[in-house]
């Protein structure tokens, strides 16, 4: 049986003096705290794992943590959009505090769709779509991808079979600079599951 990895990586610590919610919005790379979380990573849990490939969204942050790992295992970045963050332009810009008092907690729900907010299903959608294209391409071989904080969780969320809301958002969001490994036996994405090592 052909296994094939998927290493989702969060993208490290952004430059955000003002303290905002980026989403899409241009520039945010990442800080120098972002840029030896990458690097910790590599040193201290990556080390040993052959890298076939390295993909990226196409957004500055997680280009920037790609383009580290990259470098290390001599590889180049492809970008995929499918693993970008989530649209968001209806609160990008306001204050992070703000976003994580009054609207995090009910960020998925009809109200905000209405104002163009990215659905779940959409995202776990275009996240479970791009592991069929890795599984497809590249049978047996470990690929790294730098993504971001709630498409990661939503796809989990869909692997586990569990219903995405914000009690299982915070009990199981990802750290920036941290990372999960998927497993895909036999090129079906049906099969996936989250595993602890390679």
């Amino acid at each position: 049986m052909a296994k094939t990895y998927i290493i989702f990586v969060r993208h490290g610590d952004v430059k955000n003096p003002q303290n905002v919610v980026y989403g899409r919005l241009p520039g945010f790379p990442l800080s120098e705290i972002g840029k030896t979380k990458i690097t910790n990573l590599l040193t201290q849990k990556l080390k040993n794992i052959h890298i076939d490939a390295v993909y990226s969204s196409p957004l500055h942050r997680t280009l920037d943590s790609a383009q580290i790992i990259a470098k290390s295992f001599h590889r180049k970045v492809h970008i995929s959009p499918l693993i970008t963050e989530v649209k968001s332009k209806a609160v990008e810009g306001i204050l992070a505090q703000k976003f994580h008092d009054e609207i995090e907690p009910n960020f998925y729900t009809d109200k905000w769709q209405s104002q163009g907010i990215e659905s779940i299903e959409s995202i776990k959608n275009r996240m479970t779509e791009f592991v069929k294209e890795i599984a497809a391409k590249y049978p047996g071989k470990t690929i790294l991808a730098a993504s971001h904080g709630d498409p990661i969780v939503i796809l989990r969320s869909y692997i586990d079979k569990s219903p995405f809301d914000y009690k299982y958002k915070i009990s199981h969001y990802i750290q920036k600079g941290d990372y999960f490994i998927l497993e895909i036996t036999d090129q079906d994405p049906s099969s996936m599951k989250i595993v602890k090592s390679i």
